[in-house]
Parts: C-alpha cells; sequence; structure tokens
C-alpha cells in the first residue's frame, strides 16, 4: 500500500486543528499571493466537506507529510459551482514557499469549467488548460500526477492533459487553495476528499470502470 495521505474531511471546525483519516495535520500555508494576515479558516462542515468561512479571502494549507518520493498522484474531490467566480487549486510538490505544481479549477460558464496546470504558484507559469464539462453542484474527481518531467491531469478517470516540464523536481508536500467570490463562503467552491499515493499503486483513475486495485 504506497497511500501516504488521506482526508475525507470529516467532523467539524478548522482544518488546520484537524488530523486527517491517515494521521497527519495541516498547517496554514505562506500567503504568498495577498500578503500576510491574508489567510482565512477553512472550515470543516457535518458532511464532510471543506471550504471557506469568510467571503471574499483567499485561504491555503499544507500538509506536514512529507511524500516518500517525488513521484506521486494527489486525487482529491472537487465540487463544481459554476455560478460563482472561484478558484480551488490542488498542488504537488509544494516547498512551502509557492513553488509546485498546480492543478486549477475555476468555471467558463454554466455547463463548463477550465481545468489548467501551472508550475509554480497561482498566476504562475501556465503549462496547460483545457475545458470540461461538468453539472453544477456535482462532485468530480480531479488527479494531479507527476512522474519524473511528466506531469499529467485526469478528471473522473479521462486524462485531459500532459505536459514535460521539469522546473520542480522535489518531492515537497501536498497543499491546497481555495478562493470563493465576493459573495460564497462554504456553500460555494469545496473539497470532499483528498488523498495522496505513489505511483507503484493502481487506482481508478489508471483503469476507467476498473474494479480499485492496490500493489
Amino acid at each position: 500500500m504506497s497511500q501516504f495521505l488521506l482526508d475525507n474531511f470529516g467532523g467539524s471546525g478548522a482544518i488546520t486543528s484537524h488530523v486527517s483519516d491517515s494521521g497527519n495535520t495541516w498547517s496554514d500555508y505562506p500567503n504568498i499571493f495577498f500578503g500576510a494576515g491574508s489567510n482565512v479558516t477553512h472550515m470543516i462542515t457535518a458532511g464532510g466537506f471543506v471550504g471557506i468561512d469568510t467571503a471574499s479571502q483567499f485561504a491555503a494549507v499544507i500538509s506536514n507529510v512529507v511524500p516518500p518520493t517525488a513521484n506521486y498522484k494527489i486525487i482529491a474531490k472537487v465540487r463544481a459551482d459554476t455560478a460563482h467566480s472561484q478558484q480551488c487549486v490542488i498542488s504537488g510538490r509544494s516547498d512551502g514557499s509557492g513553488n509546485g505544481y498546480c492543478l486549477v479549477t475555476f468555471p467558463i460558464d454554466a455547463t463548463h469549467v477550465h481545468v489548467d496546470l501551472q508550475a509554480s504558484t497561482l498566476g504562475g507559469s501556465l503549462i496547460g488548460s483545457t475545458s470540461v464539462a461538468v453539472t453544477d453542484g456535482g462532485n468530480y474527481t480531479v488527479e494531479l500526477r507527476m512522474n519524473g518531467t511528466t506531469i499529467s491531469v485526469y478528471v473522473e478517470g479521462a486524462l485531459v492533459n500532459s505536459v514535460t516540464d521539469g522546473s520542480i523536481t522535489g518531492a515537497g508536500s501536498v497543499a491546497f487553495f481555495l478562493q470563493p467570490s465576493g459573495s460564497g463562503t462554504l456553500t460555494e467552491i469545496g473539497l470532499d476528499s483528498i488523498e495522496a499515493d505513489t505511483l507503484d499503486s493502481v487506482f481508478w483513475t489508471d483503469f476507467v470502470g476498473a474494479v480499485e486495485t492496490l500493489t
């Protein structure tokens, strides 16, 4: 079993005082986008969902787990909210100073979201982008896979982007960022679950429709 991070966000309260299913904790990610003091509290709802409890703010957390290798995948279930201008960012190989590969989702219109792949921080170097059809309010599984210099993105088990980029090579850590629109809080963008696995494990994203198998 090569899973080293799992969080289904059970319980309630602030994410930074929450212990994940795999026993790790989360810490505030240094706010590198809007200056010190702009981070706000991620809150976990009773339904096992993490979002932001303050409108018009950006929030970020980073896991204290050190991946055993730089080659790993992050799988997250993200809620689609096409009615608001919001973003959800899943980051791997993050170094706590803004460097890392980022899978960024944000709405285009009522039925589509952008799924972007960036090197470095939010607003950093765009290395891939695609449009994905979604249903407003639906939960979608997204995956960021880092295998050497091959960086890939999957949505619902289907490969939507794969690029070659060797700018970030360290294992770093797993992080995520959430930014709702000016009118929304916990009812907007957020995460239902997140996990991270080394690439010697095989999950349903490797074989669409197959039964999960672990090696």
